[in-house]
Order: C-alpha cells, then structure tokens, then sequence
C-alpha cells in the first residue's frame, strides 16, 4: 500500500497485488480499446429502445382504440369486440357463469276450446256471443236497439226527413202519404207555381199566366212520396171569372168554355199509389180552356184552382190571356 499526496492535499491510496513486490513493480499492460466498439454498443441501444417504445405505443392503441387496421370505432374500457365485458389491469377478472333461462309459453287454448267458441259464433248481429271456457256455455247479449233482432224499437220507425222507415226488417213499412204539387210527374220537391201547358194553343206567359190562342189544356201533378197509399181521394174546387162575371165549370160564358178534371176525366183523383209500390204515385190534374173565335184579343180569364184532401191543401191563382 501506497499514501501519497496530490496537488490539492488529498490522500491517495494505491492498492497493490498481493503476488506483486512493492520493490520490483511491473506496469500492467492496458487493454486496448477502441472507438468503434463502443459507438456500435450505442447505437444497438438506442434501436432497442426504439424498438420497444413502438410496441409499446402499439400496444397503447390496440387496447384504446380497437385495431388499428380495421375499424377506428374506439370501444369502451373494459369490452371486446364482441361486447363481452373484460377485466381491466387494476380489477379481477369475475368469472363466467352460464346462466340456464327456461322460459315458460303461454297456455293455449284446446281444440275443443276453440272449437266450442267458434261454435258460439250465432251470426247475429244484433248479439254479442261470449264463451265460457269455466262452465263451457255459451251466452247471446242482445244489443239494445239493434235493427234486425226482429223488435221494432223507438227509432226504427219513419224518418220523416227521408220519409223512409229506419229499420223495415223489424218495423213495417211506416210512412204516411205525402203529397206534393209539382209541375212535372213523379218530382219530390213541390212547386210554388206547379201549372205549365200541357198541349198547343198556349204559351207561358210568366209565373201560371199562360198566352191561349186557340183550346189547350194546363195542368199540374199530385205526387205520393210516403210509403203507405193515398187512400183519401183529391178534390178540385176551381172558380174563374171574365170581366167579374164567374164562368161555370162545364158551361160557357161569352162562348169561354172552362173545364177541370183528374186523369181520364174523373171528377177526383181516386187513391194515389206510395212511391215503392208498383204502378204511378202521383196523380194529374188538368184545366181545359175553349177559346171562340168571335172574342177579341187581350181577353183576361182569371181562376183559383183549389186541391185539397186529408193530405193536402193546395190554392194557386192562375191567368189565361186570349190571342
């Protein structure tokens, strides 16, 4: 052992072999080193390294991200791609267990079952078929007011807008005559001024005045719309006048000849069919008009025309102006 001092007063202690003499020492031969052994030693760690830090950011966004060369859909922490739930690094992983579910069907009903209740099936509209499957009966509700369960209940009788009975299959037929005056056979609506020509020589002259030049014939309908005949015969009751003297129907006054009749010259119009039933509803009335020829033009013949029955009233006024 060797004590020596350097420059800054430090000790230095130079330890020697045990089988080299402190008298005779001999200088060990240094190992040769070279620069290129270590620059090589350098650069295998410095790719190792590399090397690692890849995989490890690799790894990183295989398990944040999914694979990197197929979808780049990130899925949650913990899940595969099958959606399965996996265990994270910090938790245990809790084991699988298979759970057997055995679900139970519904009951169904038996042959017989739903035989029965389709056999409950009365085809009547006017019940409501119920079964049951405790007793094995079947029960037919009847729904009140039901056109068709062969009562005839409030409501189903006649409509007396439509004039029409509501339910026929349970009520008779129910609507009363209805009559209206029309100009034309077999028209609904009535009108106020029924009258028109019924033949030549005569020409309306406005609202039932009609332009006579020679005998013609004016006329109007008696139409049946209810469902139940007309039993009640119509009457005609007509006055006219020249120059304030009144004309007797069937005779003449100053050679004007006036006459009034219903269908083939009947003095009333006899029943009037309903309008379901076979045959005309409607009867017509007509007032004959016979002009001479000696009598001047302009000549005004003014009459009131009255039907009437149990059914109907009916006054129209109308004017025959000779030419």
């Amino acid at each position: 052992m060797e004590i020596s001092e350097n420059k800054n007063n430090e000790k230095e202690i130079d330890v020697l072999p045990k089988d080299e003499s402190i008298d005779s020492p001999t200088p060990a031969s240094p190992t040769p080193t070279t620069h290129s052994s270590k620059s090589s030693g350098k650069k295998y760690i410095a790719l190792l390294v590399l090397i690692v830090v890849v995989a490890g950011l690799f790894y990183f966004l295989r398990a944040g991200t999914g694979d990197v060369t197929g979808s780049t859909t990130a899925l949650p922490a913990g899940q595969s791609d099958s959606g399965e739930k996996v265990a994270q690094d910090n938790e245990p992983a809790l084991p699988k267990v298979d759970v057997d579910v055995q679900t139970t069907p519904p009951a169904r009903k038996s042959a017989s079952q739903s035989t029965a209740g389709m056999e409950c099936q009365d085809s009547n509209s006017c019940t409501i078929d119920t079964y049951d499957r405790n007793s094995g009966q079947c029960t037919h509700s009847p729904v009140a007011n039901c056109c068709g369960n062969s009562v005839c209940e409030q409501g189903e009788r006649c409509n007396r807008e439509t004039l029409e009975t509501a339910c026929p299959q349970d009520c008779s037929l129910s609507c009363e005559a209805f009559l209206t005056v029309s100009k034309f056979a077999a028209q609904k609506e009535p009108d106020k001024y029924s009258y028109n020509c019924a033949s030549g020589s005569c020409e309306a002259n406005g609202l039932n005045e009609f332009k006579i030049t020679g005998d013609a014939v004016v006329h109007t309908f008696i139409n049946n719309w209810g469902e139940l005949i007309a039993e009640n015969s119509v009457s005609a009751q007509t006055f006219c006048t020249y120059n304030g003297e009144q004309i007797k129907l069937d005779g003449t006054l100053f050679g004007v000849g006036i006459k009034d009749y219903f269908g083939d010259n009947k003095d009333t119009s006899g029943q009037i069919s309903a309008r379901n039933a076979k045959g005309q509803n409607y009867a017509e009335y007509a007032i004959a008009v016979s002009r001479p020829s000696n009598l001047d033009n302009g000549v005004r013949i003014q009459c009131t025309a009255l039907l009437q029955s149990t059914d109907i009233s009916n006054s129209q006024n109308l004017v025959f102006v000779l030419s």
